[in-house]
Parts: structure tokens; C-alpha cells; sequence
């Protein structure tokens, strides 16, 4: 099932760029589906959205004023509601987010410490980060407190991971097998 919404929300989300890119309104797109993406996972208006007693056309219209979005951005959620999809806005707009990254040489990655870092800390793990990718770095944090210290990069499917807890492990495996 998580495959089939995945494959669904990257049809739409390919559809989406393409139409943005013809437009020259890529960033404006993003920030209309990120808004969007907000507003649709609010309960009140996913209800309002959802209710098939309430006409298309009285939710496209107060959808239009609550919020400063492109009509075509509107027609998508028009689109969704009808088949029912209102569920993989979310879905949607990361994995367009993920085409303009990619168009723009952007990756993200989450970057794992034990403790909070410092913007100085941030930004030479960044830097580090785009030496290995030879890309741009948009960097993601989160807290651990279970690394001990060091610190997990993922970066798309792959994981660096330089954390004191992995290093015990490690050495516990080296241990048990004998070797040290």
C-alpha cells in the first residue's frame, strides 16, 4: 500500500514540477504546496475537504480565500478530494521537493548527535558533507542522546556513521569474535 501511494504521489508531483518549471514558478509552488500540505492535515479542513454533502465548487472557493495559492495548486486539491486522495499532500509536495532539489544539486541530509550543535558545528559538518557528495548540503538536525558523541549522517539511502555508540559496538563484535 505504502508503495502505491509513494508511486501515486510522485506522478502528481512530476506533473506538478513540470507545470512550475513551463511557468518559471518553482519556489512559488513549493511554498503554495507546503502551505497546502499544512492546511489539508488541519482536522477541521480535511473534514470540510472530505464532506461529499459540501459542492467542489464552494470548497475550491474557500479554499482561494484562505489562502494566497496558485488556481492550479487549487485544481490539484479539486483533484484530490474528488478521487479521494487528499491523504498524500504530504507525500506530494516532499517529493517535490525532492525533483527541485535534485534539479538544483540539493541534497538533504539528517545529521544525528548526541547533543544539540552549534550553527559554527552545523555548518563545517555541511561543508564536510558536500566535499563527500560533491553536492549542496541542506542539513536536517536531531538529537540522540544514545550516540554518546560523534554523529549519523543520512543522506538519501546512505548512513555515515561516526557515533561513539557504533565504535562500542564494533568493538564489542571484535571482542566476542576473539580478535582483540
Amino acid at each position: 500500500m505504502a508503495k502505491r501511494v509513494y508511486a501515486i504521489a510522485m506522478r502528481y508531483a512530476q506533473a506538478l514540477y513540470e507545470l512550475a518549471k513551463e511557468q518559471k514558478s518553482l519556489d512559488k509552488w513549493q511554498e503554495d504546496l507546503q502551505d497546502l500540505s499544512s492546511l489539508t492535515e488541519d482536522a477541521l479542513v480535511a473534514e470540510f475537504l472530505s464532506n461529499p454533502k459540501i459542492a467542489s465548487a464552494r470548497k475550491h472557493k474557500v479554499l482561494a480565500k484562505l489562502s494566497n495559492i496558485d488556481p492550479l495548486m487549487l485544481n490539484l486539491v479539486d483533484m484530490l478530494v474528488a478521487t479521494r486522495r487528499l491523504g498524500i499532500m504530504r507525500a506530494v509536495s516532499g517529493e517535490y521537493n525532492r525533483l527541485l532539489n535534485e534539479a538544483r544539486g540539493v541534497e538533504d541530509a539528517i545529521v544525528t548527535t548526541a547533543k544539540p550543535s552549534s550553527e559554527a558545528d552545523i555548518e563545517i559538518i555541511r561543508q564536510q558533507l558536500s566535499k563527500i557528495t560533491g553536492k549542496k548540503i541542506n542539513v536536517v538536525t536531531a538529537t540522540d542522546p544514545g550516540l554518546i558523541a560523534g554523529l549519523k549522517a543520512r543522506i538519501g539511502d546512505k548512513l555515515i556513521d561516526g557515533s561513539v555508540s557504533r565504535r562500542l559496538v564494533l568493538l564489542q563484535n571484535e571482542i566476542s569474535q576473539g580478535r582483540i
